[in-house]
């Protein structure tokens, strides 16, 4: 019946807190078990990676797991990338053990034609609780295209400088950011609240801000001239105190647009959009 037990397994799985699963045979009567075992969090040396930074070089991340910060580094022209390896296994799990594992995780800071790319890659047959937690150290002149793909684990993005297009996809983690300037934001939090600031008013030419699965909450400068057209797709509601330097235009308690002062369709246009359950609002301040 080993397929009966396949299944069995996998649906008690969906019920428990994250664990490995591990055989192990009955001493006493020879049989063969499976034992669920709760996790502990090895973690690896730091590694810290640089290079040379032009206004004319893009961004690119790839991280699958961990958590992700993007802040505001020290030098205008250096961009600094540290890495902080880490693997979840059993808890009864040796050191060593869980060495092996943490020195087939592969992550670098390299240059391909016009753009800087970040990446941990994990090699196909390794643990799926293998990852990094990254911090990316962006110059303070930094005025690139940053293009972030974040798979599991909260995004953090505290400085974009200059940059002219945020570009942001993230499968699983709440994800907390501002955008400067930018013209062009794209930006998805799939599965996880979004938490997002507008420091300055610029025309939009991205999707804007969405979640597929978590509420939104979206702050915008108060004396931009600009609209916002914010719906909560699952039920939820568009919350809003409006200052009186804004309108309201309401077709609804899911789906409304602001405008701010004196805003028109020339004007930038941002959208925001939560999605997934009755509980995923979308929350705008000025």
């Amino acid at each position: 019946m080993p397929s009966f037990r396949k299944v069995a397994l996998v649906l008690l799985l969906g019920a428990l807190p994250a664990c490995e699963i591990q055989e192990c045979d009955n001493e006493e009567t020879g049989a063969d078990g499976i034992c669920l075992k709760s996790l502990k969090r090895f973690e690896g040396n730091s590694i810290t990676q640089s290079a040379d930074y032009t206004t004319d070089i893009d961004l690119v991340v790839f991280n699958p797991n961990g958590n992700l910060s993007i802040v505001r580094g020290r030098e205008s022209d250096r961009l600094e990338v540290t890495f902080e390896p880490f693997v979840l296994r059993a808890h009864d799990v040796s050191r060593e053990e869980a060495e092996e594992d943490l020195a087939e995780l592969e992550v670098s800071l390299s240059q391909s034609g016009r753009a800087f790319f970040v990446e941990t890659r994990r090699p196909s047959g390794t643990r799926g609780s293998l990852g990094a937690d990254v911090r990316i150290a962006l110059p303070t002149n930094f005025a690139s295209v940053l293009d972030v793909d974040q798979h599991n684990g909260r995004t953090e993005i505290d400085f974009i400088g200059d940059s002219p297009s945020l570009i942001l996809s993230s499968e699983n983690g709440d994800c907390d950011l501002v955008t400067g300037y930018a013209e062009h934001i794209s930006v998805l939090c799939e599965n996880g609240d979004l938490r997002a600031s507008v420091l300055g008013v610029a025309p939009q030419t991205g999707s804007g801000f969405a979640t597929g699965n978590g509420s939104l909450e979206l702050s915008f400068p108060s004396d931009g001239v600009f609209s916002v057209q914010a719906q909560a797709l699952a039920g939820g509601s568009v919350i809003s105190e409006l200052p009186e330097n804004c309108l309201l235009n309401a077709a609804s308690d899911s789906a409304k647009t602001a405008s701010c002062n004196g805003a028109t369709d020339l004007d930038p246009v941002y959208s925001a959009v939560a999605d997934g359950t009755g509980l995923a609002d979308v929350v705008l301040s000025f």
